[in-house]
């Protein structure tokens, strides 16, 4: 029986680890084509070489999402093969945590280089190319930080609520054309994102709040682009907890107050 996506091409950024290599591989196990972005040539190459030793084709792009010159590179090279991109997965991020106060500026400017502009970056590099792709689909990976934003994650979750405001302008205006855009909002994922922060100071985990595994975010990502859905919280039940921190904030206030009041009482 045929694959569901053979013959589709994708390009997953971020797809060396975490989220982005779960849905890299789970793309090419539904037969499309995947070419994998990244920093690491190294990680891009194991994650190439797993694909591959799963019976599914993908392709390495070492770029920085950071850097417009090398997306437009990397877009560069897969129109060169001659090809539309028929989904497009921008999930390339980085998370850094701390006091308001004392994270220097510099790294508020890189996540919102990496997580915002790389986001940006994406998307005008190969927007072309999804353009002339059959499927027509983007997923852009935000966070629940976008909308639930706990202490110490200001700048995480400013790059984020940017992700977020851009994703969905960008949904109405490429509606027009027959494009669906699909944001993607994970909880507490165990990712190497999260390494050494997470149940740490900065991290606490409300009880409750599950700590997810990438390829449950990555199956959630694929029922959103097939049922052209806008929005994704991943696990679904979250979704209420963000429209509570809506209409409700002192709520999300008062939750991480005996967070960390249980912290200080041990």
């Amino acid at each position: 029986m045929a694959k569901e996506l053979a013959g589709a091409v994708c390009v997953v950024t971020g797809g060396s680890s975490g989220i982005g290599r779960a849905c890299a591989r789970l793309l090419a196990a539904r037969g499309a084509k995947v070419y994998v972005l990244a920093r690491s040539k190294e990680r891009l190459a194991a994650a190439v070489e797993e694909i591959e030793q799963a019976g599914g084709f993908a392709e390495a792009l070492v770029a920085d999402v950071a850097s417009p010159e090398e997306l437009a590179h990397a877009a560069a090279k897969v129109r060169a093969a001659g090809e539309g991109v028929d989904i497009l997965v921008a999930g390339a991020g980085i998370m850094d945590l701390g006091p308001a106060d004392q994270m220097p500026l510099s790294q508020y400017e890189a996540m919102m280089r990496v997580n915002y502009l790389g986001v940006v970056g994406t998307v005008q590099s190969f927007l072309p190319l999804v353009k002339e792709g059959r499927w027509k689909r983007i997923a852009i990976v935000s966070s629940l930080a976008a909308k639930v934003s706990p202490p110490y994650f200001g700048a995480y979750s400013a790059s984020k609520a940017a992700v977020t405001g851009f994703a969905h302008a960008l949904r109405q205006e490429l509606a027009r054309e027959g494009i669906r855009v699909t944001l993607v909002h994970p909880g507490p994922c165990a990712t190497p994102l999260v390494d050494g922060y997470i149940g740490g100071e900065y991290y606490p985990v409300p009880p409750g709040v599950p700590v997810i595994a990438p390829d449950q975010v990555a199956r959630a990502i694929w029922r959103g682009i097939r049922k052209g859905r806008r929005e994704v919280f991943v696990p679904r039940r979250l979704a209420v907890t963000a429209w509570l921190a809506g209409i409700a904030p002192g709520a999300v206030d008062g939750t991480y107050r005996l967070l960390d009041r249980g912290k200080r009482g041990k």
